[in-house]
Formats: structure tokens, C-alpha cells, sequence
């Protein structure tokens, strides 16, 4: 393996990290600026959930494609490109009048998103030597968490003053300076031979992802059994068993097989679905849960989750360079209990319950995640040789994105479950308090139970993951 000198890795990170601070403070100011996109653009919740929808299937229908691009052009232009395609779309997202013209930009955005994703991590991971690797994603998903932190931080104010183009123009700087650094300082690798791509695994797996992801996308409409969500996912699950079929055929297939039969691998795959599913689902349900059964106001959620948010990224960068020294297993199990600790602790939040207690849940079972997460990714990369790191990279940010999508869709049907469960038995005397809060409250309580528990489980495929061992190295 070709190894980098000192100043390279750093400003490669410095690179990185723009990069991902620019992708990330928009998506994080997203959801706080769709109020008043609503208004500004006289559209309604069904339309403008688009833009956040939208590129979340162009994400699952590009990620895919990331290995064969290295192999065609190299990782450098394969992340410039990505930038590049997010920056230049900033401008024309701003700037549309009508609802139809920012959904479309913020389609064409999402091609960069999708590219950035996995790219950030092969980037990163390769630009350090063997014996840091654990180091640089500690310190690439620590930029990821740090978005979000100051998103909510200056969001609020940039949208009140300068409205919704705001969320989409001020980022702007900040990802010139990450593209200006990474074409002086990125070297190009192209990761094995070219190889022609795989149309019939492409055609197949992209309808299968986003048939099946927007149909659970959709799931907090009222009956599941619509005719049209029914379709959604019968054409999915079709698609993707034509997928496996056309695979099992193919010389150079769109995902390896042989990816998924390193034991290491297929671990750390199995549990970042698992503490995605469960961690996105929680964060999801954790807002939602302040504001409808607490009554928090959305400012009062802001301040209360920022605490957490920072305690995240000081643990994915801790949790990093621990990782290169303890291994990742010891790391993600003690994350994990941690996490469901937590989890647990949240079913007990009430309405009298202080603002300190639910803020130290909050900070602690972000701990415990961030001590999970880039281990995870650091064992799943180390596994694989060089050649596969952009496939790997790839496939795991596939299955966050999955992981995620499935984790928050399930909130609402799990939480109506939990409601029926939680408030069978009442009286009639309670019938008024039952017809108001109560269903919500033991609704979210045993769904914070039940992901608990689910935790607990992730924690099985965990103790599959070997201690330190460097593919290279084998």
C-alpha cells in the first residue's frame, strides 16, 4: 500500500470535512425551513416533502454505482464531482419561485449527496496509514455529527432573518473551500480494472430500493393496505428477487458476493443496519415525543437534543482513535449497552419528568452511539483489501441509508401498537385523558422499550466482528 505523508492526511481531512460541513448543515436546516417554505412557496406538507424525499431515493438508486465511477474516473474526481454537483445546484435551489423548481434542484442535489456519502469515507479512510484508519472515521462521522450542531445552532436564526434561500446559500463558502483543497491535495486511485457496469443488476436493484423505501416512507398514512403502498411493494420485492437472480449470473456484478462472505464484513453490515434502524428511529421518535406528549416548542427541542448532538461528535472522534488501540468489538458492545440503557431510560419520561433528566438520557444514549459507529465502519473497511474499499464503503452507506428509512417509517406503526397495548384495560373514567395524551405516552414508551430491546439483539452479530486485524495484513 502506498503510503502518505504527514501533511497530506490532514489536509486531506480539512478537505473532507468541508465538504461534509456543507452537505450537512443544509440537510440539517432542512426540516426547520419547511414551515416556511409552505408558506413562501403557497404549497402544502404532501408536496414539499419532496425535497427531502426526493434525493433520499436518488441516494439509494446512485450509491451503488460509487465502486464501478472509482474504477472509471478515480476517487478524486468522483468526490469532486460530488461537491461540485451539490455547490452548483445551492444556487438554483435558492433561487426557484415555485415548489416544482426546488424539488427538481434538490433532485439534481441529491446526485452529489449520493456520490459525497461514500465517498467522504474512502477518501478518508485511505488517506491515513493502517494503524490510524480507526482515527480518520472518528473524525470524518464526527464532521458528519458536527453538521447538525451548528445547523441548529444558526439555522433558526438565518431562516428568521434571511429566509428559507438562506439554508441553501450561506453553506455555499464553506464547500468552495472543500473542493479548492481536495483538487490541490486528493491523489486519484482507481480501485482495480474498469470493468463494464452491470445494466441488468442496476435495472433491477434501483426500482426494488426505492419502491420499497418510499412505500415505508409512506407509513404514516392511516391504512398500510392501500392499494397503491400494497403495489409498491410487491413490484419491489420482485424486482429484487430478479436482482438476485440476474447477479448470480453476471462475471462483474453490481454488488460482490464476495464482499458479503467475508464473516467481518457481513457483521459490521448486519449491525450498522441495526444501530440504524433502531438510533434514526429514536432520534426520529425522540422529537416527535418532546413535542406532541411533553409539549416542548420547537426551540425548547432544538436546545435540549444540541447537548447531545455535541457529546456525539466528541464520542465519534474518541471512539475513533480508541478503536485503533482497543479494537472495534469491545468499543461497539459497550456502545450499544450504553445505547440501550438509555432507550430504556426514555420509556420512563413523563410530563413531570425535569429538563436535566431528559437532556442526560438524551446525551448518554448519543454517547453510546457514537462509541458503536465509527468502530463499526472501521472493522467492516479493515476486512477488505484495498481494491474494495469504495465498494465496501458504498454498501455500508447503502445499508445506513436502508437501515435508517425502514427505522423511522416503522416509528408511527409501532407507537399505534404500543398505544392499543399500553391503554388496554382503562376505565371509562378515564376515557377523556385516554382520548388525549395517554395513548401517545405508553405508545412511545414501550416503542422506547421495544428498540431497547432490539439494541440488546444488534449486540449478537457484534461479537462476530474480529479483534484488530488488517486485511493487508493477513
Amino acid at each position: 500500500m502506498k503510503e502518505h505523508s504527514e501533511p497530506n492526511k490532514w489536509l486531506i481531512t480539512a478537505a473532507v470535512v468541508s465538504g461534509t460541513l456543507c452537505i450537512g448543515v443544509t440537510m440539517s436546516m432542512m426540516n426547520l425551513a419547511i414551515p416556511l417554505m409552505i408558506s413562501a412557496l403557497q404549497t402544502d406538507i404532501d408536496t414539499i416533502q419532496w425535497i427531502i424525499t426526493g434525493p433520499m431515493l436518488v441516494n439509494v438508486a446512485l450509491v451503488p454505482l460509487v465502486s464501478w465511477l472509482t474504477t472509471l474516473i478515480g476517487t478524486r474526481h468522483v468526490y469532486l464531482w460530488a461537491i461540485a454537483i451539490w455547490i452548483a445546484t445551492s444556487l438554483p435551489c435558492g433561487l426557484a419561485d415555485t415548489a416544482g423548481g426546488v424539488i427538481f434542484y434538490r433532485l439534481l442535489q441529491g446526485i452529489g449527496g449520493s456520490l459525497h456519502i461514500p465517498m467522504a469515507i474512502t477518501v478518508m479512510y485511505q488517506a491515513f496509514p493502517l494503524p490510524q484508519r480507526g482515527l480518520s472515521m472518528g473524525i470524518q462521522q464526527g464532521a458528519h455529527w458536527a453538521a447538525p450542531a451548528i445547523g441548529m445552532t444558526i439555522g433558526g436564526y438565518l431562516l428568521q432573518q434571511r429566509g428559507w434561500p438562506a439554508l441553501f446559500f450561506y453553506p455555499i463558502p464553506i464547500g468552495l473551500i472543500g473542493i479548492g483543497l481536495a483538487w490541490w491535495v486528493l491523489p486519484n486511485r482507481r480501485e482495480g480494472g474498469h470493468h463494464p457496469l452491470d445494466w441488468g443488476g442496476l435495472a433491477t436493484l434501483t426500482p426494488a430500493l426505492t419502491l420499497l423505501l418510499f412505500a415505508v416512507s409512506q407509513s404514516q398514512r392511516p391504512s398500510w393496505t392501500a392499494p397503491d403502498l400494497v403495489l409498491m411493494v410487491v413490484a419491489g420485492v420482485l424486482c429484487a428477487g430478479v436482482f438476485m437472480l440476474v447477479e448470480r449470473r453476471r462475471k462483474n456484478p453490481l454488488i460482490e458476493g464476495a464482499l458479503f462472505r467475508e464473516r467481518a464484513f457481513s457483521a459490521a453490515a448486519a449491525v450498522y443496519f441495526l444501530s440504524h434502524f433502531t438510533g434514526m428511529g429514536v432520534s426520529f421518535a425522540v422529537i416527535v415525543f418532546l413535542q406532541n406528549v411533553l409539549h416542548f416548542s420547537p426551540l425548547e427541542v432544538g436546545f435540549l437534543l444540541l447537548p447531545g448532538t455535541l457529546g456525539r461528535v466528541a464520542g465519534e472522534l474518541a471512539a475513533g482513535h480508541l478503536s485503533d488501540r482497543w479494537g472495534a468489538r469491545g468499543l461497539s458492545l459497550s456502545g450499544l449497552l450504553v445505547f440501550a440503557i438509555a432507550c430504556a431510560a426514555l420509556g420512563f419520561l413523563n410530563d413531570t419528568s425535569s429538563i436535566w433528566c431528559i437532556g442526560g438520557w438524551l446525551v448518554l444514549g448519543n454517547t453510546g452511539m457514537a462509541l458503536s459507529n465509527s468502530p463499526i465502519i472501521h472493522a467492516g473497511l479493515r476486512a477488505l483489501h484495498d481494491e474494495r474499499i469504495s465498494m465496501g464503503s458504498g454498501m455500508l452507506s447503502l445499508v445506513r441509508i436502508i437501515g435508517g428509512t425502514f427505522g423511522v417509517g416503522m416509528v408511527g406503526p409501532l407507537v399505534a401498537i404500543g398505544a392499543r397495548w399500553g391503554t388496554a384495560g382503562a376505565t371509562a373514567a378515564d376515557a377523556t385523558a385516554i382520548a388525549q395524551t395517554m395513548p401517545l405516552l405508553a405508545g412511545y414508551q414501550l416503542y422506547f422499550y421495544a428498540m431497547a430491546v432490539l439494541i440488546l439483539v444488534t449486540m449478537i452479530p457484534t461479537c462476530l466482528i474480529q479483534p484488530n486485524m488488517h486485511s493487508s495484513d493477513r
